[in-house]
């Protein structure tokens, strides 16, 4: 209740500031910031390097964790297998903070969840503790149970087995100490809002960048192009097989009713086209299966994208009153979107710069303008209401969904301990939020 009525006042003072504070001129910004830092608490800003087969720190997102022999391998006993592996802080990395609420210095968390969608049950997320840092210990090796991060591309395109449908992929952290500041709730319902936003960007960048010096903003991947359209695509045989992958999920399932055109029938001739492109499908997957990060030729590009050609105009030709009143494909060319960049990262996480799109190989900090909200400690964000409803607990972590993060597409995912439970260092008592745009 008091959470409620803290926010409650804060977006009333908002909303009635004066006009003349609701708009862009620098004394109405000047206001809304003096009454932002009026309650800005410290946070750390956590900045992602590039995925890197040899990470030196011991913190980091993905890969394998680095534990002691004494501790399991979490299991989930709502989906009876291991959970994913998010990542670990050696807390003893953090920068020094005016108030760690609670939070130790020396020690790492490694964080897990058993990932599908969902994670609110307190069943699906593990955070272990141990009280020593700085220590080397050895790669756990993934326990065999391990399933797919989610049932969702680009990992749906992969085998349940493949370790990249498995494991995030490793990437080293940084870490910056920033303000951060309560925008969630009535707050960025004002109409204020996208000036406060402003404000907690330019804030958190320039506490990154009083850490590291001036920062590289990365390309928009809206405003990249992607395969089949670059003479260099595909840019590997994972990008081919990906690619391949996109065309079989796409394909339309025939038991499936088409609740706009509920008389239409698969005829044979629609169902022969679609046997024989899932065919095409695997043969071009087992192809590039083996061949995931060696270069293709010129001649193997042009086939590729003949063959991808072909199937569109297949498809095309085929009238949707032979095929279940649906079109077999719609666009092809977004989820290659989705597929490249990924492809790419793979290979960085293996050592090689071969499957990276030729906009990515430019020397940048983050993907876009600027940097992700991924962070400890501080206000959590959301556009929705977790940070209102956690108001009182720490913010262990906050990861943020982005084009980068392939397993956690526009969404924010926060683990949340109350002050008792982290003072007593029950990090079983950890919670988790999931809030999806």
């Amino acid at each position: 209740m008091k959470i409620a009525r803290f926010c409650a006042a804060i977006g009333l003072a908002l909303l009635t500031m004066p006009a003349s504070a609701q708009n862009t001129d620098p004394a109405a910004r000047a206001r809304i910031e003096t009454f932002l830092n009026r309650m800005a608490r410290p946070g750390i800003a956590i900045v992602r390097g590039q995925p890197s087969p040899n990470i030196t720190t011991n913190s980091y997102f993905g890969g394998l964790p680095r534990m002691p022999p004494e501790l399991g391998w979490p299991t989930s006993t709502i989906t009876n297998t291991p959970m994913f592996f998010a990542g670990q802080i050696d807390l003893a990395d953090l920068p020094a903070i005016a108030d760690r609420q609670g939070l130790p210095e020396q020690g790492v968390l490694w964080f897990f969840l058993a990932y599908d969608g969902i994670v609110e049950e307190r069943e699906r997320v593990a955070v272990l503790y141990d009280p020593r840092s700085g220590i080397n210990w050895s790669e756990r090796a993934a326990p065999a149970g391990l399933a797919r991060i989610i049932d969702e591309t680009p990992y749906l395109l992969l085998d349940a087995s493949d370790p990249f449908a498995r494991l995030d992929l490793p990437r080293p952290m940084r870490f910056a100490t920033i303000p951060t500041y309560a925008l969630s709730g009535p707050i960025m319902d004002g109409e204020f809002s996208s000036e406060a936003q402003e404000i907690a960007e330019t804030a958190r960048r320039t506490g990154i960048e009083a850490a590291f010096g001036p920062m590289r903003d990365g390309p928009n991947p809206w405003e990249v192009e992607h395969g089949p359209t670059p003479e260099g695509w595909p840019y590997s045989g994972f990008t081919a097989e990906l690619a391949a992958g996109v065309v079989a999920i796409s394909l339309p399932d025939p038991d499936t009713r088409n609740e706009r055109s509920p008389n239409a029938r698969w005829t044979h001739a629609g169902l022969r086209l679609r046997a024989q492109i899932a065919e095409e499908t695997e043969a071009q997957q087992q192809r590039w299966r083996s061949r995931r990060f060696e270069p293709l030729s010129a001649e193997q590009r042009a086939e590729f994208r003949a063959w991808i050609a072909s199937v569109n105009a297949r498809a095309e030709a085929m009238p949707t009153e032979q095929t279940g009143g649906y079109r077999l494909f719609y666009n092809l060319d977004y989820y290659f979107q989705q597929t490249d960049l990924f492809a790419g990262y793979a290979g960085l996480a293996r050592g090689t710069d071969i499957a990276l799109p030729p906009d990515y190989r430019a020397p940048h900090d983050w993907i876009s303008s600027g940097p992700l909200l991924d962070q400890m400690l501080g206000y959590g964000f959301s556009w929705q209401s977790a940070p209102q409803e956690h108001f009182n607990d720490t913010l262990l972590l906050q990861i943020t969904g982005s084009d980068d993060t392939f397993w956690l597409p526009e969404c924010m995912l926060h683990f949340w301990i109350s002050r008792r439970a982290l003072a007593e260092r029950r990090f079983d008592y950890t919670t988790a939020t999931l809030e999806c745009d």
